[in-house]
């Protein structure tokens, strides 16, 4: 089997896509009023981005922090016979739930 070439990218490209993709996380969990969102990059064999925007619990105005933990879970509606592509503007192609709270 033939391996996939990597994209030819810099360090420098990637470090300033990753922060962008941050403050574009960030600004939409206001715009979309998200209590809280975590979002993780992985590339090249590394950790880029490990970051939390908002609150774990919002009544309490506790900060949502990247060492919470969340449920994977999906709250998409069922695969159509035809593929879609996801819009980011709607929550229902992504997985916005609560952080996992150990019994």
């Amino acid at each position: 089997m033939k391996e996939t070439p990597k994209p030819d990218l810099d360090p420098t490209s990637v470090a300033q896509a990753v922060a962008y993709a941050d403050d574009w996380l960030a600004f939409r969990r206001r715009y979309l009023r998200i209590p809280g969102v975590q979002a993780a990059v992985w590339y090249d064999d590394a950790l880029t981005l490990s970051t939390a925007h908002g609150y774990a619990d919002v009544e309490r105005e506790e900060p949502l922090t990247t060492s919470q933990l969340f449920r994977i879970a999906s709250h998409s509606p069922r695969p159509s016979p035809r593929p879609r592509s996801c819009n980011w503007s709607s929550a229902a192609c992504c997985a916005w739930t609560t952080p996992a709270v150990p019994s």
